[in-house]
């Protein structure tokens, strides 16, 4: 009977892992061939010939993307929903995959076909692209954060090495491929959809107002970063410039920093990544941008930005992943936010590029928009620092003064925390718990098992005298009023 059950398991965990292998190679497929990912190496920038109809395309495309996600968006919170039905994914997958043959035909045989047609195939491949972003989303969010960032980078990797195959002539029959790829991409989440697979439960609405404010904390680095990085690939895809390949070069980097990062730190965690890695790096980053163009280190500079950037991208598709898998917010919501940044990125990229088509003029843009986004990584951590240190032993005093706002959660906790001798992983836990997150997204942020989040959290409900989530919250929230 045990070897029954032995073997059972091992069967299920073959059957998961072949399952997940397909998922991410289909999500490979969908890289290559998504106009998001625009470089100088990407398929749908191979094929474009007739660089107006491309613009021209661009512009629909993600213009149609954008507003169709941002009432997707508007229609879940409105509705309440967490899902979106099988239908739309199928019909979105479909008319994606048409789009996306149709462009390549009329670039590779130069069809006549005017601005309205044209206009026709962006809006199809804007319609899909939507619906399939909030597929990927749902399909990726059950993985959690470190088995997402590992599938998302090896795909992206691997993706970018036939890419660089296809230009180098290496690979044969591009514009078959592309097509051949496009249905490939599209499989995934249509197939997920049929099968109900990646169903996020219902969320959590009594503790949303703490949630929104972590939210922000924990992603808004990383999306700004995924939105700098596809506007200045964007850019760069249309204007030509003297670093050539750099985006291919900056994702295969950055896969390489993912995989090292979750097989190689034990510790890893998004926190730890944006509080000390990232700062660093961005100090690294402006000193060598401080040296004259075209020298060693400015190169060097360029290159290591390229990659931080990319690294970020990848980092944030995770953590979004991440934020969905733990319900806080609905996989619908989340797809939502990150289709229409990502849409948004390539749309001012594509334009920028034609309205400074100088490679010097759009070279400087983009450096000193890289530039002003690693000092605010730089600073961001100084500024944490600087409020906590005013809510420390002396912020009653100012705060009574000059008016200043209570102390925040994570002092209290800290407070709290020493009081009722918590230890040093319970520690960790109960800020992430004050501000209303689940067991899981603490799991994905710590990189552990939601098995032992939930055996701290029954260690921490006993020591502060509470029996739920909500209560621990309140008890955060009348020690802040206690301190008024």
């Amino acid at each position: 009977m045990t070897l029954l059950i032995v073997g059972r398991d091992f069967v299920i965990r073959r059957q998961e892992a072949a399952r997940a292998a397909a998922l991410f190679l289909s999500f490979a497929a969908f890289f290559m061939t998504c106009p998001l990912t625009l470089w100088d190496a990407a398929l749908f920038a191979q094929i474009s010939i007739d660089r107006a109809v491309e613009v021209l395309a661009i512009n629909g495309l993600m213009a149609t993307s954008a507003v169709l996600a941002v009432g997707t968006g508007l229609w879940s919170m409105a509705r309440d929903s967490v899902r979106m039905m099988p239908a739309a994914t199928v019909l979105g997958g479909v008319a994606y995959a048409l789009g996306g043959s149709a462009y390549a035909l009329v670039q590779t045989l130069a069809l006549p076909v005017g601005p309205a047609g044209i206009c026709v195939i962006s809006v199809a491949m804007g319609f899909g692209l939507a619906m399939l972003v909030l597929g990927w989303c749902r399909v990726l969010c059950p993985f959690g954060l470190k088995r997402s960032l590992l599938g998302m980078s090896i795909a992206c990797a691997m993706a970018t090495f036939v890419e660089l195959g296809f230009e180098a002539g290496l690979l044969p029959a591009r514009e078959g491929a592309f097509a051949v790829l496009l249905w490939l991409g599209v499989a995934g989440p249509v197939w997920s959809a049929c099968k109900g697979v990646g169903e996020i439960p219902a969320v959590d609405d009594t503790v949303g107002d703490h949630l929104w404010e972590s939210m922000r904390t924990m992603v808004l680095n990383p999306c700004l970063g995924l939105f700098l990085f596809l506007f200045i690939m964007s850019a760069r895809e249309f204007v030509f410039m003297e670093y050539e390949h750099i985006g291919a070069i900056s994702v295969i980097g950055a896969a390489g920093i993912a995989v090292a990062l979750v097989r190689f730190w034990p510790r890893f965690s998004l926190g730890t990544v944006y509080r000390t890695l990232l700062p660093s790096a961005a100090a690294f980053f402006i000193v060598l941008s401080s040296f004259p163009v075209g020298s060693v280190s400015f190169g060097a500079g360029f290159l290591v930005s390229h990659i931080l950037m990319a690294a970020i991208a990848l980092l944030a598709l995770a953590s979004l992943c991440a934020v969905a898998r733990a319900g806080e917010f609905s996989s619908v919501f989340v797809g939502s936010i990150l289709c229409v940044a990502t849409s948004l990125a390539v749309l001012l990229g594509t334009n920028v590029a034609q309205v400074v088509p100088d490679d010097d003029a759009l070279g400087a843009i983009l450096l000193v928009c890289a530039m002003a986004y690693f000092v605010y990584v730089l600073a961001s951590p100084l500024v944490d620092y600087h409020r906590l240190l005013r809510e420390g032993e002396e912020g009653e005093e100012v705060r009574e003064r000059d008016g200043l706002p209570q102390p925040h959660s994570d002092v209290l906790c800290a407070a709290l925390a020493e009081e009722r001798n918590l230890s040093a992983r319970e520690r960790e836990i109960l800020p992430y718990i004050a501000r209303g997150h689940r067991p899981a997204y603490v799991a994905d942020m710590l990189c552990i098992s939601e098995h032992t989040v939930r055996t701290h959290l029954r260690n921490i409900y006993r020591k502060l005298g509470v029996g739920s989530r909500e209560e621990l919250i309140q008890l955060v929230e009348n020690v802040q009023s206690a301190n008024r």
